[in-house]
């Protein structure tokens, strides 16, 4: 037997009885699930809003806060740069660089740390300490007015990995939304954005309001940490008469910097497929970057007008004429009706287990130019292709 492993129990009977030992696992396997899972801060925002969604939701905001923009870091840079070709002194560079950072950003602690990088006449130090600056005065934050979650479900749910929690509360609540998610990935998607996490949450049923927080730092690659030795802050206070159920996220010292083109074309390309374009007050998702609104329902309305069939019909099993329909072309302002008795559709018998219903197909051509530009937003070519996957994108009403 070798040394370094631990003896078997021998039994009275001299039989060799095995002892049995459980996995143990780092903290950093947190980070290693999370990077595999969520290899994007686009799938990571699509992750969270899905989790509102799956909540109840009848909303979600996400909203981003950043000091200064990518192209702000830029500027600041090559005048410092231009001012380091021209040999420039100490004294200019404070008065033309550092001046600037203190209207841009607003707090003189962080302008301190900057002044000192300042000094050392660098760029590329300069531009790292900016970024990194910036990145911690970043935040995002996701609200919803879901179901929320208790203590319990915060510590047996969130703070475990791999827990059926969705399946358990649509039994338990009766939510009768399909539930778009049920692989518990939102704290990664938190983790991919950002290094701290503030979850607030309260449910309709308890008056208390539940605070985590949880520092990703802990579950770095490089940490040597078991799992169950980091230890996350969780506490509670009575909530306000006008606090209202729901979970709020709030995700600081971002990972990376922020911009207003990013976030939209996140929203677009991503988001939008979230909310139902037909019956937008069931799911509405309310996006801002610095306080200005991205107008996702506007946008989508514009991508409907662009199609170049629109098509509006009734199948009724019990009507006359089981099927009917208005072909709208909507690039000469013609319409057509009809109206069949004749259709190869599905027995009486079989539709009237659906019930009668209203539908509206919208057909668009990808190689018409006009659905690349929408007013003053450039979209891209292959827009049609994510929105709606290249062929059929279903909504309903309920």
């Amino acid at each position: 037997m070798s040394q370094d492993r631990e003896p078997l129990i021998i039994k009275e009977s001299g039989k060799l009885e095995p002892q049995f030992y459980a996995f143990k696992a780092k903290a950093r396997i947190i980070s290693e699930i999370g990077d595999e899972l969520i290899s994007s801060d686009a799938i990571a925002l699509y992750e969270l809003i899905k989790n509102a969604y799956d909540a109840g939701s009848t909303s979600a905001l996400i909203e981003v806060s950043t000091p200064l923009v990518p192209k702000e870091i830029e500027d600041l840079t090559k005048a410092l740069k231009n001012l380091l070709d021209v040999d420039a002194s100490n004294e200019e560079i404070e008065d033309k660089v550092f001046g600037q950072l203190l209207l841009l950003l607003n707090n003189d602690l962080v302008c301190k740390k900057l002044k000192e990088a300042l000094t050392q006449r660098d760029v590329i130090t300069f531009a790292t300490a900016l970024n990194k600056e910036v990145r911690k005065l970043s935040t995002i934050r996701i609200a919803d007015e879901g179901h929320g979650m208790n203590q319990k479900v915060l510590q047996d749910a969130f703070l475990s990995v791999g827990t059926p929690m969705r399946r358990q509360q649509r039994q338990q609540q009766r939510i009768t939304r399909v539930p778009l998610g049920d692989k518990g990935v939102g704290r990664f998607s938190a983790k991919r954005l950002g290094n701290y996490l503030l979850v607030e949450t309260m449910t309709i049923d308890e008056p208390t309001v539940y605070y985590l927080e949880i520092d990703w730092y802990q579950y770095a690659s490089d940490s040597d940490l078991f799992l169950d030795q980091v230890k996350n802050p969780l506490w509670f206070e009575p909530a306000s008469s006008k606090r209202r159920a729901g979970t709020t996220l709030i995700i600081k010292d971002l990972n990376e910097v922020w911009s207003l083109e990013k976030l939209e074309l996140i929203a677009r390309d991503h988001l939008s497929k979230l909310m139902n374009p037909f019956f937008p007050s069931e799911f509405a998702i309310i996006v801002r970057f610095n306080r200005e609104t991205i107008d996702l329902q506007e946008f989508q309305q514009e991508i409907l007008r662009l199609a170049r069939l629109h098509v509006k019909g009734r199948i009724d099993p019990d009507a006359e004429s089981s099927l009917s329909y208005e072909i709208i072309y909507n690039r000469d302002d013609r319409r057509k009706s009809i109206s069949e008795q004749d259709y190869n559709l599905k027995s009486a018998h079989e539709l009237r287990k659906v019930g009668a219903f209203n539908f509206e197909i919208y057909e668009f051509d990808r190689r018409d130019p006009d659905v690349r530009l929408i007013g003053r937003k450039r979209i891209t070519g292959d827009f049609i292709d994510k929105w709606s996957g290249g062929g059929l994108m279903l909504f309903r009403d309920h």
